[in-house]
């Protein structure tokens, strides 16, 4: 009886042996088959839908030819490209000399030690004059480049005026008669319907000249070949004294200077600059000037940044002169 109870026991224990031996090996064949099938998805080919080709719409381009772009008879930049012998730049292209008819009003720039074509002077003259023509009434036609050079070995010494004595035969050489002569006004002041701006490659000492130099509400504008005279907002900084404004960079000056010719802008304050009411030591700027719209006004220091333009007062002073005088409106 024990024996047979000892033989159904020991059956019982190998079935279970059994038992878990199948479940062992069937979680192993479907692991396993898990596996694989992981193993297959990760082999197949990813198919991505790629965007249609639009070959009517994309733009054929044609091959550039190697070729200076000035010899291109479409291009009419004189201020990149200069201007051919008996023509001058008339801020917009190039046109002959002799037929170039009389303007009401004029602004001529000089190469000084420059050639004419010289393209870092048409480069200056250009940027200069977009400056001033953007933010003014003075029309393009009222620019000339004169397409001659005045050599000179000085800088701080340099006479403003000889600008204006060169100029003037450069104009009866071309045609035939003086520059106008200027009228006087009713402040005493004398009107001249031109200006010349002289720009020289040749650099200065700033301390001693600063970036250029002019007279107030005078006919000519001298630019040095320092960094700072290279500037646009400097060129129309010197070219704002011959319309009677004034520094803004320091209140003291402005006053000195109102003193002399009365300013025809307001003076620098705490309102309406960064200037505050203090003067400047050592006679330097010590402040950027009076506010413009988008930044200071181009009649206060010679520092970039921060942006310079011509400010509404400066502005009006400007075409409010050429607009009375010589009905340029």
């Amino acid at each position: 009886m024990n024996r047979l109870k000892r033989q159904r026991k020991g059956a019982v224990t190998l079935y279970i042996i059994i038992g878990m031996i199948i479940v062992v090996m069937i979680g192993i064949l479907f692991y396993y088959n898990e596996m694989h099938y992981k193993e297959l998805q990760a082999r197949q080919p990813v198919y991505v839908e790629k965007p249609p080709v639009l070959t009517e719409e994309t733009p054929v381009v044609e091959a550039m030819e190697t070729r200076d772009i000035c010899d291109s008879e479409d291009f009419a930049d004189c201020f990149v490209c200069g201007c051919p012998d008996g023509y001058t730049c008339n801020g917009k292209e190039c046109e002959l000399v002799n037929n170039t008819q009389p303007r009401p009003f004029m602004v001529f720039f000089v190469p000084v030690n420059y050639k004419p074509a010289d393209p870092e002077f048409l480069d200056r003259a250009g940027k200069a004059i977009d400056f001033i023509q953007e933010q003014t009434a003075i029309p393009d036609e009222s620019f000339l480049i004169i397409d001659k050079e005045l050599r000179t070995n000085e800088t701080c010494s340099f006479e403003a005026s000889a600008l204006t004595i060169f100029a003037d035969d450069w104009y009866k050489e071309n045609f035939k008669v003086s520059l106008p002569a200027p009228v006087v006004d009713e402040s005493n002041q004398y009107v001249y319907n031109y200006r010349v701006i002289g720009i020289n490659s040749m650099g200065q000492d700033v301390r001693e000249c600063g970036c250029g130099f002019t007279y107030l509400m005078g006919d000519s504008v001298y630019l040095g070949g320092n960094e700072c005279g290279r500037l646009p907002h400097i060129v129309a900084h010197e070219f704002g004294h011959t319309f009677g404004l004034c520094d803004e960079y320091d209140t003291c000056i402005w006053d000195e200077t109102d003193v002399q010719i009365e300013c025809r802008n307001t003076k620098p304050d705490k309102f309406n600059s960064d200037c505050g009411d203090v003067c400047c030591k050592e006679n330097i700027a010590c402040c950027y000037g009076k506010y413009s719209a988008h930044g200071f006004n181009m009649m206060g220091s010679a520092n970039m940044p921060p942006e310079r333009e011509i400010n509404f007062e400066s502005k009006t002073v400007i075409n409010s002169y050429v607009c009375e005088n010589f009905k340029i409106c």
